[in-house]
């Protein structure tokens, strides 16, 4: 195996930067690999992280950055406090204002503080290995540990005096927990310290100031521990994921801080605190549309199809992943120009001819809410834009006002671009509920609405996917009035009762609402009218159905796109008085209705005396293509 130096590693990290208040923190291909291969052989590519966080980054990379959110931050600084003082958060490689950006690539105008991975290291600006540094064994450092963290939700107590401890990281699958124990694997990295990356059940990766070194668990003696990893300051950064069911034994008994991602129902995660010390227990939540909007003015270009190339060259554990992903972006680029290409006259002659009587009118007034009946709960579904009826709309509809529909689709070019800063989303009545990023599928079921002890609305909803054979426990999630998905709970599926996230498992409340399928997927999907989207409340009234919109992150613009099927539409203003809040600049509205039907719009006056909408515009399509365009 080649020798890899740390320095190799740290010079490979290109463009790294972190934004305070998002914390967004952004990996580019350069010339230099980010990951930095331990050997090549004819069969197989081995990096020094292994497959699934390789994988994990490969996902992640498709949205050309990841986010960290401000509470990872904080979630740092509790780590970097077990072992630190003040004066290192002073020195830390974290911004300390919402609005700096900081490199962590050392320069004269922005130094940062990189110490040395020896075991001599006793300088007074290292407090990671000063010697007035209290025992890092002691139970009241960890209690200090706990009682500073935000994150630190339930469990926190003393850990055993003879254990180093450690912080448990758990939340939903694809929630980001890799990419966390990532990012805190490459902070590390910056600054020199030894640490231990494992998320396989056969070996761990160790860094230190020889290089990176790769050993494998059945030959590793936890009594000699101290000869193998002989700074007191090493870490142990341990993912849990399909391949690592749960931390090996023989990890646990190195008595090194550990830092363990895992999901949250796992049946370890109940007992690891008593076994490994673990003080803190972090439940890492959805990303926000505030924090995403706040990061915004980080993105970049697009990346190009030699950049997705380069990129899986350097990761992908098969030549298939490379070809692969040079067909989907040349397929998307392909794409792109048809629907970018000018029309002609000619495109809009055999527009004309295929499709009459279809027009656009400027003059309505727009809106994000409707009231529809619906008698049969389990055909209830939520109008949401897909990409299909985007496509059938500009191509197959006749056109009076050319410039400005087209308009609408260029500005909804970046929807179809699979790495563009994209983000889908929906609005329902009163609530405004998260967006989704590109490329996460989530099915929501809704299961009822409670009171928090404030009087706010507190909706509880299951997430999906899941399949029968794992019907044993489900995981429970609560969406707050307002934004935010918060954490999660388990109860037994088979059951018609759910816990409240407001009180102890023992005390249970019934649902009363039957499941209802609200489906988030890539720009999500607009089901069929007929199924007359809606649903029922607990009290017996309707649910008003939710109407979908598309957000362009960089340039702040968003389009509303909503499918009026009944004679007389309501259109109120809250909707995009929520947008408005949200930071968008722009709105567009695009209402779909059927062909030949007088729809009659009942508008809200704040519509028009506010100015809420900047363009408003309607769409006729007869019913073969709404049969065409809806699954």
């Amino acid at each position: 195996m080649p020798k890899v130096t740390l320095n190799d590693i740290a010079t490979s990290i290109r463009d790294l930067e972190v934004v305070w208040y998002s914390l967004w923190v952004r990996a580019w291909v350069g010339e230099d690999p980010l990951f930095v291969p331990l050997n090549n052989s004819a069969n197989k590519q081995e990096t020094w992280f292994s497959e699934s966080l390789g994988e994990e980054f490969r996902r992640q990379f498709k949205a050309n950055g990841f986010l960290v959110r401000e509470d990872y931050r904080q979630g740092l600084d509790d780590i970097a406090h077990y072992y630190t003082t003040a004066t290192f958060r002073e020195d830390s490689l974290l911004p300390n204002s919402p609005s700096s950006f900081i490199p962590l690539t050392p320069s004269p105008s922005s130094p940062t503080i990189l110490y040395p991975m020896t075991p001599n290291t006793t300088s007074p600006r290292s407090p990671l290995n000063s010697p007035t540094k209290p025992d890092r064994r002691r139970g009241d450092y960890l209690l200090r540990l706990g009682r500073h963290s935000s994150l630190a939700l339930t469990d926190t107590h003393v850990a055993r005096h003879d254990c180093a401890g450690g912080v448990l990281v758990s939340g939903q699958a694809e929630i980001g927990k890799t990419i966390f124990l990532a990012f805190l694997l490459l902070m590390r990295l910056r600054a020199h310290l030894p640490t231990i990356w494992i998320d396989n059940p056969d070996y761990l990766i160790y860094f230190n100031h020889n290089g990176v070194h790769e050993i494998q668990l059945s030959r590793l003696d936890p009594a000699a521990k101290w000869r193998i990893f002989p700074l007191p300051n090493t870490w142990v950064l341990c993912d849990s994921n399909y391949g690592l069911a749960k931390p090996p034994s023989k990890m646990l008994a190195l008595d090194l801080f550990t830092v363990i991602a895992g999901s949250s129902h796992l049946d370890w995660s109940r007992n690891l605190a008593a076994s490994s010390g673990i003080v803190s227990k972090w439940f890492m939540q959805p990303w926000e549309t505030s924090e995403l909007m706040a990061a915004q003015p980080s993105w970049r270009t697009l990346i190009t199809a030699e950049d997705i190339q380069k990129f899986c060259a350097i990761f992908g554990t098969a030549p298939g992943m490379v070809r692969r992903n040079a067909e989907i972006q040349q397929s998307y680029e392909n794409l792109m120009q048809d629907l970018t290409a000018p029309m002609t006259s000619e495109a809009l002659e055999t527009i004309v001819e295929d499709v009459v009587g279809s027009n656009v009118q400027s003059a309505i007034a727009s809106g994000v809410f409707k009231i529809v009946p619906c008698r049969d709960r389990t055909k209830c579904r939520v109008d949401l834009v897909s990409k299909d009826i985007l496509k059938h709309i500009y191509h197959r509809c006749l056109i009076k006002q050319p410039n400005k529909v087209l308009a609408i689709f260029r500005s909804l070019s970046f929807a179809y671009d699979r790495f563009a800063p994209c983000l889908s989303g929906f609005l329902l009545e009163k609530i405004y509920h998260n967006v989704f990023l590109r490329g996460v599928q989530t099915a929501i079921y809704p299961l009822g609405t409670v009171r928090n002890p404030d009087g706010s609305a507190c909706n509880r909803w299951r997430p999906q996917p899941y399949d029968t054979e794992s019907d044993r426990t489900k995981c429970y999630l609560t969406v707050s009035a307002g934004t935010r998905l918060s954490r999660f709970i388990t109860a037994p599926v088979s059951s018609p009762r759910v816990w409240s996230i407001h009180k102890r498992p023992n005390h249970k409340t019934i649902s009363p609402v039957q499941s209802v399928p609200f489906y988030m997927a890539d720009l999500v999907t607009l089901h069929h009218p007929l199924h007359r989207s809606g649903y029922f409340l607990p009290d017996g009234t309707m649910r008003a159905s939710a109407d979908s919109f598309v957000l362009n992150l960089k340039d702040m613009e968003a389009v509303v796109f909503q499918v009026a099927m009944d004679d007389v539409h309501r259109v109120e203003a809250l909707g995009f008085v929520m947008l408005r809040n949200l930071g968008v600049l722009k709105i567009v509205y695009v209402a779909v209705v059927p062909k030949g039907r007088h729809v009659e719009f009942v508008v809200d006056e704040r519509v028009d005396k506010e100015e809420l909408v900047d363009e408003q515009y309607m769409v006729e399509l007869d019913a073969q293509q709404l049969t065409s365009v809806f699954p």
